[in-house]
């Protein structure tokens, strides 16, 4: 769920009167939320708000409040911005290349098209997803840098 409000206590307030809605509707349709699974991002571009805790409950539970959050996976952090996310899938992709390079050992020396392959089928769709979300992020020097890697 994803709200707005001019404050915070604005943004809280909204956000209980959806989670009525949801809870109700669940309940109508015999559909029960996680509350340890579920988390809360106080999402906003102004630094002095960064970090205060705000408090929101489901199920007379409090949501656990994080600062980067994966949707779609696609890592945001609390600050809109996607820079976690190369980090991520740069990690993602060495793992990748590690794993298949241990394969490649049983075959020493692996042609060209065999890699070409590989690299199309495994390494290419990790970098290319999410991109239009990302873009902004992937601008910025220190992100290329990763990703080249």
């Amino acid at each position: 769920m994803l709200t707005k409000g001019k404050t915070v206590l604005e943004a809280e307030n909204r956000v209980d009167i959806e989670f009525d809605k949801v809870m109700e509707w669940a309940s109508n349709n015999k559909i029960n939320y996680n509350e340890t699974k579920s988390q809360l991002m106080l999402a906003t571009r102004k630094r002095s708000l960064l970090g205060r805790e705000i408090d929101v409950f489901l199920n007379n539970e409090k949501l656990k409040q994080v600062r980067v959050m994966k949707y779609l996976g696609i890592q945001i952090d609390d600050q809109l911005r996607c820079d976690k996310h190369a980090g991520y899938i740069t990690e993602k992709c060495g793992k990748t290349v590690h794993a298949l390079a241990r394969s490649a050992k049983i075959f020493w020396g692996l042609r060209e098209k065999a890699l070409d392959t590989i690299y199309k089928g495994a390494i290419l769709p990790i970098l290319a997803y999410g991109v239009p979300a990302c873009i902004d992020a992937l601008q910025r020097r220190s992100n290329q840098i990763k990703l080249k890697t």
